[in-house]
């Protein structure tokens, strides 16, 4: 619990209501209570300085902090008493390091897909694929597969991490026999880039801590932590957009390679 709080005249809510009510934000009949009429300084847009300066009067502020605070599991609240002052009390998490993760099964290994990158899973048998690329071994090379209206790069996971040998730079193929046609979760990164993830099977989903990975390891690419389950077992956390990157590099050297032969 973080509290912030002064001993100023507090909220005019009268004032708020009526820039309120000016803005459209509420209807003009409207007679919100005291804790309806501080939620409005939540509202985006919502300001009540007289001019516009470098820090008050464009209407970003409170509302961009809920946001943010709601994005890592907590609230905010306000309370004000007239003449006495305002205190905004901040409820967070009792550690930010937990994430909802998909378990999933590649190549052997338990691995965690963040939850939050997800936006579809699908079987793979069911999707349109098409190589990417040109020549005569066209379907041994990288796949794109079509989901959510748009194509995006098909991603071995257990062959990019090492788990089982690619075949002729992927092993989608291998893998349609072993695991009756894997599934695919399709994710997107903070700027916006999609990536298929194939895997073997999804397990669960649930709240994982997250623990970094010291020791000494080099950085590993597609993988951005790790955690501990319930059973003991270590299993590490995904990191699409590197994996998806790992994927591109991991194509492109192998069409150097054929060329090469």
């Amino acid at each position: 619990m973080i509290e912030l709080s002064d001993d100023g005249g507090g909220i005019d809510r009268a004032r708020v209501r009526a820039i309120a009510r000016a803005r459209g934000l509420i209807a003009t009949d409207a007679a919100p209570d005291d804790a309806e009429t501080d939620q409005l300084l939540f509202r985006p847009g919502f300001s009540t300085a007289g001019q516009v300066s470098d820090v008050s009067g464009r209407g970003v502020g409170l509302d961009v902090l809920r946001s943010a605070i709601a994005g890592l599991g907590g609230r905010i609240a306000v309370t004000s008493e007239p003449g006495r002052g305002t205190r905004f009390t901040l409820s967070m998490p009792l550690t930010l390091a937990v994430l909802d993760g998909i378990v999933v099964r590649a190549g052997g290994q338990t691995l965690i897909v963040p939850v939050a990158t997800a936006l579809e899973t699908a079987a793979l048998r069911a999707l349109d694929r098409r190589p990417l690329g040109a020549g005569p071994d066209r379907s041994a090379g990288p796949q794109l597969v079509r989901m959510q209206g748009g194509f995006a790069p098909l991603c071995d996971v257990a062959a990019i991490l090492g788990y089982r040998p690619a075949a002729g730079g992927v092993a989608q193929d291998r893998a349609d026999d072993r695991t009756g046609g894997g599934v695919v979760i399709l994710t997107q990164a903070e700027d916006g880039r999609r990536a298929a993830l194939l895997v073997d099977a999804i397990l669960d989903q649930r709240q994982v801590v997250i623990k970094p990975i010291r020791g000494g390891l080099p950085p590993m690419a597609g993988i951005a932590a790790a955690t501990i389950l319930g059973d003991g077992r270590v299993a590490l956390i995904l990191d699409p957009a590197e994996l998806a990157g790992a994927a591109a590099v991991a194509a492109a050297v192998d069409d150097i390679a054929r060329e090469v032969v």
